[in-house]
């Protein structure tokens, strides 16, 4: 099992996506509430909450939570975990989502207190593989859970965390962009003009 595989982690996942929900919705609600208070009626300040501001930060709120929780899982297992090397033992085959086939490393190495652990590096899965049986790697492994390892040679176990956070801080300004010309376009946040009441004589 992938070392970020289990309950807790995507238990955190689940609340900093809800937090982020919310936050969402608490914001529309502010942008419903100012819209009413400028006189734009119940389905124009309701509009103006769902589609500029609710709808667009769903996307964003969904990436961040990634984004948090990826940066937690990772900080942790560097906090748990310490380094060695192992030795590539066999090759694992395994079906992607294309149809063809990817390879991931099958390592061994031996703990600082003698024992020897096997396992799968699921976090690299290669065509062609990205390691030959033989190679002698750097493994990165819980001092107390060492099948929680992976082959790991420096940054790169911050790689997905990085390209999730690139990802938020583009939806983020995306979508203020966005929401931003929609206000300006349709005068979301422009006080309704009154009605001429016109009296038959």
């Amino acid at each position: 099992m992938p070392y970020w595989a289990n309950f807790d982690n995507f238990r955190f996942f689940a609340m900093i996506c809800s937090g982020n929900l919310v936050l969402a919705l608490i914001l529309t609600g502010l942008g419903f509430f100012i819209r009413m208070a400028r006189q734009g009626g119940f389905s124009d300040s309701l509009r103006f909450g769902a589609m500029v501001l609710l709808l667009p930060l769903v996307g964003p709120a969904f990436l961040c939570a990634m984004f948090v929780t990826s940066f937690n899982i990772t900080q942790s297992f560097l906090n748990e975990a310490t380094m060695t090397t192992g030795q590539v033992i066999d090759l694992a085959a395994n079906d992607d989502s294309d149809g063809g086939t990817t390879y991931a490393a099958i390592v061994e190495f031996t703990t600082a207190d003698g024992q020897t652990v096997q396992f799968e590096d699921g976090s690299k899965t290669c065509n062609p593989p990205c390691n030959k049986v033989g190679d002698t790697v750097p493994v990165r492994y819980r001092v107390n859970s060492p099948k929680d390892a992976i082959i790991s040679g420096g940054i790169d176990i911050w790689l997905v965390s990085g390209i999730l956070g690139l990802l938020t801080f583009g939806s983020l300004v995306g979508s203020a962009v966005m929401a931003w010309a929609q206000i300006r376009k349709q005068g979301f946040m422009q006080r309704s003009q009154a009605q001429p009441v016109v009296y038959q004589g």
